[in-house]
């Protein structure tokens, strides 16, 4: 297998893994245990392009207030209580592989985020996710 398609591949991986733990944590109401849920990754998959899905995991937890922010803010003030689980864990993977600047392109994310609404969620979550990423996107090349 080619070396680019392997990271890829498992970049792909690693961002559905993260979606699944983020909602895992979300549902049982954990999601703001940072010790806990830096554990759990770390058991279940710290071998998924350690240093990639690591920095990104870290950086989610960290910054988990101001990426719910910027989610609150570019769906148009949709409280985040209302957002789907599933589509929120997948807003805050594609928003926080942005800010964590870990050498991915907005539109790899925001095709990426799209693939895992896709697949995922709803047929309405894939237009809703990919506008949140694209917005969010733009206004940082502002």
């Amino acid at each position: 297998m080619n070396r680019d398609k392997y990271v890829v591949v498992k970049r792909q991986e690693a961002r559905m893994k993260i979606m699944q733990l983020l909602y895992s944590l979300e549902l049982q109401g954990s999601i703001g245990n940072k010790h806990e849920a830096l554990q759990i990754f770390k058991n279940e998959y710290g071998g998924l392009i350690k240093p990639y899905s690591e920095i990104l995991f870290k950086h989610i937890l960290d910054n988990l207030s101001s990426i719910d922010e910027i989610i609150h803010r570019l769906s148009h003030k949709w409280d985040i209580s209302r957002i789907a689980r599933v589509d929120l864990a997948i807003l805050r993977v594609a928003i926080g592989e942005i800010q964590a600047n870990v050498d991915t392109e907005v539109a790899v994310v925001v095709s990426q985020a799209g693939m895992l609404a896709r697949n995922y969620s709803t047929a309405e979550s894939e237009g809703f996710v990919k506008g949140i990423v694209k917005a969010y996107g733009r206004s940082i090349d502002d």
